[in-house]
């Protein structure tokens, strides 16, 4: 719109008034669009999370959060100033993070612009820690007092010194006197007191307090006269807290002569049960300062709890500082177990419910190579399990896992060893009471064959067929000896294994499925392993092997395929699946780089050396580590050491593949009776370096059996075929 004035009469012309000028430019704003002009935010508040702050330590800290608000209330980004009135108790840094730096009270300001707020900091240490600084384990002469000034220090939970603290001094009633009771704090933190030791000899003690929080001071209260001191410089231990009837117990200890002078002749060590002396027998003489071990064994003991003293110097012909510590006493708690003769028999057993019955067996060399441990049958209502463990004898039913027998109740129960020379304990466990039991042992059984059942998935080629079944006539050969049946009831679908598969009726002593399907890898010719375990001795019940269909032609055509099979079979039964919840794997290389993983069952360990390993400089037995593969590494034997022996992980088409002595002894270690006698004949080759890559050498033909350790859930089954936990 155009303001225009008006034409007058005249040459005069009228100015446009004010209201005029108002009015015209409301009118063109009507007509017109409109612009809005935001105001500028004012910062005019600014508010602290935190109004006070009490610190208890020196170097502790808290955090003020600063908001910033403008003149409409909305929070604003804005550079906030922090600053201290005083630095000597607390500093605060530019995120608003307060420092105690000493004791006292002052504040700390935010700031932006000309608006702030403080809070207020309080500095108000707190002790919390008390300890001796100087003059501890002092050794004087009775009486007296000791050379240097006790020391304590009070600090706080930072460990910087507190001042002003009160700290009270208990001597023990035989431990003399101090100068004072109570003393506080300096600046420093310490508290300062002067002991003089008691008349008696010996060790003295006092205790500084601050409540809650105490320390024990201690001193060794000499004679003026120089004189020998025999004692337990440690505690007694037992080799067995719970040895049976049969065993003999070892105690050990550590004697030193505490004194300023030699014992001058020579001195006995006792062990007496109450009044009857157990041990004895004379040590050489020892000079100030000096220790003897002391490894004694006696026994066997009577059943029951036995109470035992070890008397240092009984006969007194050592004229000692202090003679009443020279006494230390254990407990022990003795078992029954009854020997009994490989041929033998024992009848009229009984026990209630969750009793166990020890016995022992020692087997003479060039006895027959089985010895066979039958129980009879009881009725329905009764039932006793049967655990025999080679060796030493366990201290848990869990530990007894060379052969288990636990069948369903009023079952017969049976174990059979294999090349039994040595000795073998036997426990009975009452599942529920029995009596009337008779146990029978016998040397000249026939060897009971260990036995592996085949199930074929699908439609296989005639030729995995095959390679299957020579694969499990050739483990039948290296692992002899029964294994406890297990009964299948009701027919179990084992889709945790093989999908759409079911087992039933009596396993004895596995069963594996075989079946050929696709593989995602190109390069794995198969995989396997054990999906259920029994329970007690945790061998295995049924496992898989899977073929990679693609692969069949060439294993083929390149005569392997026999080999292959009898590799995966080895992971069923346990090489390389087994060894860790046996616990003889060690330093295991999954998620661990460079890591020295070894199998160290003690009879593999002495094939291993058998078989030319004695220089071998890593540790014994060496195991994959190094492909990067968790379906390899930690599961097969290093292929940088053992080269061709067919459980490494690298499979070379045309090369002897023999199965050694060292496999079939892992097999003994982890529970089986073998005839080691049908192992392959195997050298170990010239040790390439013990960290070596297991990575084939160009122009091998190696495919590899890389992957095929069966990584996948595991059931245990146990009495009458109960499943119980899936484990990974």
């Amino acid at each position: 719109m155009t303001l225009q004035t008006p034409h007058l009469s005249g040459r005069t012309r009228l100015r446009p008034t004010a209201a005029a000028f108002a009015l015209a430019f409301a009118t063109f704003a009507c007509s017109s669009n409109t612009t809005e002009v935001e105001e500028e935010p004012t910062q005019t508040t600014i508010t602290l999370s935190r109004s006070t702050v009490t610190l208890i330590y020196l170097g502790a800290t808290e955090t003020i959060v600063a908001t910033v608000r403008d003149q409409n209330g909305d929070a604003v980004v804005a550079n906030v100033s922090w600053s201290t009135a005083d630095a000597s108790v607390a500093t605060v840094d530019g995120s608003g993070t307060v420092v105690a730096t000493g004791k006292g009270t002052t504040t700390v300001t935010a700031s932006v612009g000309s608006v702030s707020a403080t809070a207020t900091v309080v500095v108000n240490q707190i002790a919390t820690k008390l300890s001796v600084v100087e003059g501890n384990a002092q050794r004087g002469v009775a009486g007296t007092t000791l050379p240097d000034t006790i020391v304590v220090l009070v600090a706080d939970e930072g460990g910087a010194p507190v001042e002003g603290v009160d700290v009270t001094f208990l001597p023990s009633s035989t431990a003399g006197s101090l100068n004072v009771a109570t003393a506080r704090s300096d600046a420093l933190g310490r508290v300062r007191v002067v002991w003089t030791l008691g008349s008696g000899y010996g060790p003295q003690e006092i205790v500084a307090t601050v409540t809650p929080f105490q320390v024990r001071i201690s001193a060794f209260s000499w004679s003026d006269t120089p004189s020998p001191d025999l004692v337990f410089a440690s505690a007694v231990t037992l080799s067995r807290s719970t040895p049976s009837t049969l065993e003999p117990v070892g105690l050990l200890a550590t004697v030193k002569n505490q004194g300023d002078l030699a014992t001058g002749a020579p001195w006995r060590v006792q062990v007496l049960a109450g009044d009857t002396e157990l041990f004895s027998e004379e040590r050489a003489a020892l000079g100030p300062g000096e220790e003897v071990s002391l490894e004694l064994e006696i026994g066997p003991l009577p059943e029951g709890r036995t109470a035992l003293q070890v008397v240092l110097d009984p006969l007194d012909a050592v004229a000692e500082l202090i003679e009443t510590n020279n006494l230390a006493a254990r407990n022990v708690s003795v078992v029954a177990q009854t020997s009994v003769d490989p041929d033998g028999v024992v009848s009229g057993l009984s026990a209630l419910e969750g009793e166990q019955l020890l016995f022992r067996v020692d087997v003479p060399p060039g006895s027959p190579r089985a010895l066979t441990i039958r129980i009879g049958a009881t009725s329905e209502n009764q039932d006793v399990d049967l655990f025999v463990e080679a060796g030493e004898r366990p201290t848990t039913k869990e530990g007894y896992d060379d052969c288990v027998s636990a069948k369903t109740p009023g079952s017969p129960e049976s174990c059979q060893l294999v090349y039994p020379e040595g000795t073998y304990h036997i426990l009975l466990d009452a599942f529920y009471a029995f009596s009337g039991v008779t146990m029978t042992l016998e040397t000249g059984d026939d060897v009971v064959p260990f036995d592996i059942s085949l199930s074929f998935v699908g439609t296989l080629p005639a030729s995995v067929q095959n390679a299957a079944a020579a694969a499990a006539s050739r483990w039948e050969e290296l692992i002899i000896g029964d294994v406890t049946d297990v009964e299948i009831g009701t027919p179990q679908n084992i889709n945790n294994c093989v999908e759409g598969e079911s087992v039933s009726g009596t396993i004895d002593d596995i069963q594996i499925f075989v079946q050929v399907t696709s593989f995602t890898s190109p390069t794995t010719l198969a995989s396997a392993g054990p999906c259920a375990y029994r329970t007690f001795g945790e061998l295995p019940v049924w496992g898989v092997i899977k073929v990679n269909q693609d692969k069949i032609s060439q294993l083929e055509a390149e005569g392997g395929l026999v080999d292959v099979m009898v590799h995966e079979m080895g992971h069923v039964l346990g090489l390389g699946t087994m060894w860790e919840q046996k616990e003889l794997l060690r330093n295991p290389s999954v998620g661990n780089p460079g890591a020295d993983t070894h199998f160290i069952g003690a009879r593999a360990r002495a094939a291993f050396d058998a078989a030319g390993g004695t220089s071998y400089v890593g540790a014994k037995v060496p195991v994959e580590n190094s492909t990067g593969n968790e379906g390899s590494d930690d599961g097969h034997w290093r292929e940088s050491v053992f080269r061709t022996e067919l459980m490494s992980p690298s499979y070379e088409s045309g090369a002897v593949k023999p199965v050694s002595a060292i496999t079939a002894e892992s097999f003994r270690d982890l529970g089986y009776g073998v005839d080691v006698s049908a192992a392959d004949a195997y050298t170990l080759p010239a040790f390439a370096p013990a960290t070596a890559p297991a990575v084939a050498p160009a122009g091998t033909g190696l495919t590899g059996f890389r992957g095929d350790v069966r990584r996948g859930p595991v059931v245990f089954v146990g009495k009458g075929g109960r499943t119980s936990t899936v484990r990974w």
